[in-house]
């Protein structure tokens, strides 16, 4: 075997073997994400309140039921701890037709969590129940509409005498203990 003949079996070993190694070693995870060293996900998107405008932008209108999302998103996410984007589960149980299914509008932008990254789970139900959990430590924070708000919510339909805009800016300045029954559940 002459030296050239040599040189080009050592190189082709070379490319074969350690180069595969050095990529690998060197993936930039060019997807957009940030990656931990256990390689899940995780987000510096730092924390702000939603505006009503936002919300609108969002879903189109400022519906009670869609601001109801937001205050149970960021009720869950301020007090509670619960991570954002990433490493939480929100499971939706709720009517499966407006307006009560537009609560899961608000959750998106509030949480994070989205149905394109599978982590938010809608089940029909009669009433409306989320709960909202931290994937790595197993809270779960629970969110129920209390009966006052219910009420409310019901004054408003027979009455009519508001907007669907006004109902929404009138929940949007309610606090999260006045509208909702909370129950939190430690991991």
């Amino acid at each position: 075997m002459t030296l050239y003949s040599r040189l080009s079996l050592l190189s082709l070993i070379f490319i074969i073997a350690i180069v595969p190694i050095t990529i690998m070693a060197h993936k930039d995870h060019s997807d957009g994400h940030d990656h931990s060293h256990d390689g899940t996900m995780t987000s510096h998107v730092e924390f702000r309140p939603l505006t009503e405008e936002e919300l609108e932008r969002f879903h189109g209108h400022l519906g009670p039921f869609v601001v109801l999302g937001a205050k149970m998103g960021e009720h869950a996410v301020t007090v509670h701890e619960i991570p954002r984007y990433f490493g939480l589960t929100v499971l939706v149980e709720c009517p499966d037709s407006p307006p009560s299914s537009c609560l899961i509008d608000g959750l998106q932008p509030s949480t994070g969590a989205t149905m394109g990254k599978r982590n938010i789970k809608i089940t029909p139900a009669e009433e409306v129940k989320v709960t909202i959990i931290n994937d790595d430590s197993g809270k779960k924070v629970i969110y129920k509409l209390k009966a006052s708000t219910k009420a409310l919510f019901k004054r408003w339909a027979d009455e009519n005498t508001i907007t669907i805009t006004e109902r929404g800016q009138r929940v949007f300045k309610m606090e999260a203990e006045a509208l909702f029954d909370i129950q939190v559940i430690e991991g």
